[in-house]
């Protein structure tokens, strides 16, 4: 999954680096990105609060990965605002940091990690 993914993010790294040939970005995808994430939800339990951020070093990981997937996002989306950036690459930047989540989630269950729960 992480290999498909860094080269899927090379693809965004070029397609955002050419301001003329943009290279287009397909929902298929997507598409894939989100059966990664239902294939691990299928072993976690359901949300029904918000959980906070932590675990063993490899979930850290993964969050922070996450923290810097949805600044990227931002950067994009506010990239787009003067330069037209292809629909299904914002879409995929957003699922890749749910993505992140789940997968940090996913890390603290393999390693018998409990999950913290917020109390506000």
């Amino acid at each position: 999954q992480i290999l498909s993914i860094q080269s899927l993010l090379f693809q965004i790294g070029a397609s955002l680096a050419s301001e003329n040939n943009k290279i287009p970005f397909q929902s298929n995808d997507i598409d894939k990105i989100e059966g990664f994430i239902d294939q691990m939800e299928l072993s976690l339990d359901s949300l029904t609060s918000f959980i906070l951020p932590g675990g063993d070093s490899w979930s850290s990981y993964a969050q922070i990965s996450r923290s810097i997937c949805r600044r990227a996002e931002r950067r994009i989306t506010e990239l787009n605002s003067t330069q037209k950036i292809d629909p299904n690459l914002l879409k995929f930047i957003n699922r890749l940091s749910d993505y992140l989540f789940v997968l940090a989630r996913y890390i603290n269950k393999i390693n018998g990690v409990n999950e913290v729960k917020w109390n506000p």
